[in-house]
C-alpha cells in the first residue's frame, strides 16, 4: 500500500506552460469555496498542512501577458478532485473537479500553495510561488487513477 501512495504521489506534476494561447480555453468550473472560509481560515489550513508530511510543488516559470493581466492558472488534468489552498496578496481556496482548470486574475507577490487530493490517501503537496505583475503561471497537477 506504501508503495502505491508513494507512486501515485511522485506522479504529481507541477508544470510551467508558457503558451498563452490555453488561457483562452478556460472551463467553467465549480465556483471558488473561499466565500465560506475567510482568509485567516485558508491560512491556518494552509500552515497546519506544511508543517506535516508533504511533497514538493515546483515553481511555474511565468510568460508576458500582452494585455498587462497578471494570472495564475490551475489545472486538474487527475480524476480525482482536487484543493487547492492559494495564500499571498490574493488569499483563495480552489475546489477542482476531476479534468477541470481555473484561471484566477491575482496580485503580485510571494504565494504559497498547498495542494490536498480528496477521498485518497496521498500526502498533500507544498510549494512557493513568485508572481510578477503582467506575466502568466500555470501550474498543472497530474495524479493517476492508480
Amino acid at each position: 500500500m506504501h508503495g502505491c501512495r508513494l507512486l501515485a504521489a511522485a506522479a504529481l506534476v507541477a508544470i510551467a506552460v508558457a503558451t498563452p494561447s490555453l488561457f483562452a480555453q478556460q472551463q467553467p468550473g465549480p465556483a471558488p469555496a473561499a466565500a465560506t472560509e475567510s482568509p485567516e481560515q485558508i491560512k491556518r489550513e494552509l500552515d497546519r498542512i506544511k508543517k506535516g508530511r508533504t511533497l514538493a510543488i515546483m515553481p511555474a516559470a511565468g510568460f508576458d501577458d500582452g494585455d498587462g493581466a497578471t494570472a495564475l492558472r490551475l489545472d486538474n488534468a487527475s480524476p480525482f478532485s482536487l484543493i487547492v489552498l492559494l495564500v499571498g496578496p490574493t488569499t483563495q481556496r480552489i475546489e477542482l473537479g476531476p479534468e477541470r482548470m481555473q484561471s484566477l486574475a491575482i496580485e503580485p507577490g510571494d504565494y504559497e500553495i498547498a495542494v490536498t487530493v480528496v477521498g485518497r490517501d496521498i500526502p498533500p503537496f507544498y510549494g512557493k510561488q513568485k508572481v510578477v505583475a503582467n506575466m502568466h503561471f500555470r501550474h498543472q497537477f497530474v495524479i493517476p487513477g492508480v
